[in-house]
């Protein structure tokens, strides 16, 4: 069904607005407008389903038709996360799959809907269609990008149902005691992906420089469950092995975001994670109680010096071995990793009030994650 917006003078100022906040998919050829006179009222836009659903492959193709080369601009918007897709060309016509990516920062999510117009070189007013509704937003889990890279989502933050929902997600929090105002809570305040984040904050009262961390229950979750598959493959380098995650700087002095990745040294004779598992299985690992002092554990500390949101991909390779881990092999392996943990630290000074968002913490193996492909 189309439509026109009538003031289009308004229209067309917030719509390039938008686009300039926007990468372009493709650097197409010299810009070329409409003729003189061209009427927009004729310019048909539609799509051929009015739902986006990722996992049953339901992809809307957007068409219109103008009957003259010109340069366009095809816009959609996601009415609740601000995620936004642009596409570019120069044609008669436009004929557009869309797959649920966004050009931001931003995810498109599920259970929102989202607009599209449509914007010819040299002419005035914005050709927009009835919105779409994302019925199932993409979802990165398990997907393999243009480039080889593979991605595994270990934490979202999300409590609705109708959000995807990882297989190994953290859930344990411990707080310092000594510490006060000391939080890891759910929010819908900000998102990058889906509807919800994780607000940590803290004042380190006591000046141990440490509020809190937000972990696996047990620390060898990846590598106890054969049946759900291993996030990591073996034989993966470090430096092609990458943790991604989206932090929220909110200015507060101090505030450092540790990542904190165990691994399972117990049985060194073992080889592969089957073998592991295996070993896990049988008892000699409690998976009740993963013993630190047994393990490694491989950190690496974020600064947050900035304000809004950034994403953070940091390689394997880049991480060190935690100073209080002295039972393991001191041997950075990746097919042993086992459980994650995120730290709130005030750092390198103690004693600030720290604060924060996090979301979205995924493991890419071949490279860091790039959510904007098309």
């Amino acid at each position: 069904m189309k439509k026109r917006i009538k003031n289009k003078y308004l229209a067309l100022l917030s719509f390039v607005i938008l686009l300039a906040s926007c990468e372009q998919d493709s650097v197409g050829p010299e810009s070329k407008s409409v003729s003189s006179g061209f009427d927009v009222s004729k310019v048909t836009l539609s799509s051929s389903t009015t739902n986006l659903n990722e996992k049953i492959g339901q992809f809307p193709v957007i068409t219109a038709d103008w009957e003259e080369t010109a340069s366009y601009e095809l816009f959609l918007r996601g009415l609740s996360s601000g995620a936004e897709k642009v596409f570019y060309g120069t044609s008669t016509k436009l004929e557009q799959e869309w797959n649920g990516l966004s050009s931001n920062m931003q995810f498109f999510r599920t259970g929102e809907y989202v607009s599209i117009h449509l914007k010819l070189a040299g002419a005035n007013e914005i050709v927009s269609s009835d919105t779409l509704f994302v019925k199932g937003a993409y979802n990165f889990d398990g997907k393999l990008d243009q480039y080889g890279v593979k991605y595994f989502v270990v934490e979202n933050f999300e409590t609705d149902e109708d959000q995807f929902q990882p297989d190994f997600p953290l859930g344990q929090v411990s707080p310092d005691a000594k510490d006060e105002n000391v939080l890891f809570q759910n929010t819908s305040d900000l998102s990058v992906e889906g509807k919800s984040s994780m607000l940590i904050a803290g004042s380190d009262v006591n000046g141990n420089g440490w509020s809190g961390d937000y972990y696996h229950q047990y620390l060898g979750a990846f590598l106890a469950s054969k049946g759900k598959g291993f996030p990591i493959d073996s034989g993966i380098d470090p430096e092609d092995l990458y943790f991604n995650i989206f932090i929220y700087g909110t200015g507060a002095e101090g505030t450092t975001v540790q990542i904190a990745v165990s691994e399972i040294d117990g049985g060194d004779t073992l080889t592969d994670q089957n073998e592991i598992n295996d070993w896990i299985v049988s008892g000699f690992e409690n998976k009740s109680d993963y013993i630190a002092a047994d393990n490694d554990s491989w950190i690496y500390s974020i600064p947050v010096k900035w304000v809004g949101w950034k994403q953070v991909s940091i390689p394997y390779s880049e991480f060190w071995l935690k100073a209080v881990s002295t039972g393991g092999d001191k041997i950075k392996e990746s097919f042993r990793i086992s459980g994650i943990t995120l730290s709130l630290l005030s750092f390198p000074t103690a004693g600030f009030d720290t604060k924060a968002y996090i979301d979205y913490l995924t493991i890419t193996t071949g490279g860091k994650a790039q959510y904007n492909l098309k």
